[in-house]
């Protein structure tokens, strides 16, 4: 995880060195709150939180690269035992920009992978502490005079089987619990 979280730090950083005349890229922090929608028995939705950096870069003229690295907190639960808690966000977001003016609207897509920091507190907290989604957005991008917002309504779609209990066994006779999944949708401001 060290090397992970390294790398991508020494990847931003060492991007301001390979700036182009018209592609240069863009530093800022996004902000953003999400309310959870896990999938699944046993379950409590509800509010979490997001906070981070964030990076944009044109590829093309209506095409850009922002990925954003941020800190977040989900407060869904399976059974009192929490899916994710406090953890790390990685996003290697593409933006489409519909035109390139002061209000655009945009899509967005990025898998993402989500690390959990928090330990497991109760001894039948058997959440797995990754998760990977994919996010799909639309915003609308406002320039202003010394920076630009971008607004963003998201979903994220996620793809980890949240449950893995070594306890129960799974075959023919053995009825697994059913599946959890972790999902959720959110609105985002970014300040670049």
């Amino acid at each position: 995880m060290k090397k992970l979280t390294s790398i991508l730090l020494l990847s931003f950083a060492l991007s301001s060195f390979a700036q182009e005349k018209d592609k240069k890229w863009s530093y800022g922090f996004e902000v953003g709150a999400n309310y959870s929608n896990v999938i699944g028995r046993d379950k409590s939705n509800g509010p979490g939180y997001e906070l981070g950096i964030s990076t944009k870069r044109a590829l093309s003229d209506h095409l850009f690269f922002n990925p954003v690295i941020s800190f977040g907190y989900s407060s869904a639960r399976h059974k009192d035992n929490p899916l994710l808690d406090y953890y790390l966000n990685f996003q290697p977001k593409l933006n489409y920009y519909l035109k390139e003016d002061e209000n655009s609207l945009f899509f967005s897509f990025a898998p993402a992978y989500q690390r959990r920091l928090s330990s497991p507190v109760l001894g039948t907290d058997y959440t797995k502490r990754n998760n990977f989604s994919l996010n799909f957005g639309l915003g609308l991008l406002n320039k202003f005079q010394f920076f630009d917002l971008q607004t963003e309504l998201r979903y994220s779609f996620g793809l980890t089987e949240k449950l893995h209990n070594p306890t129960v066994p799974v075959g023919p006779g053995f009825k697994p619990e059913s599946p959890v999944y972790f999902h959720s949708i959110g609105i985002y401001f970014q300040f670049l």
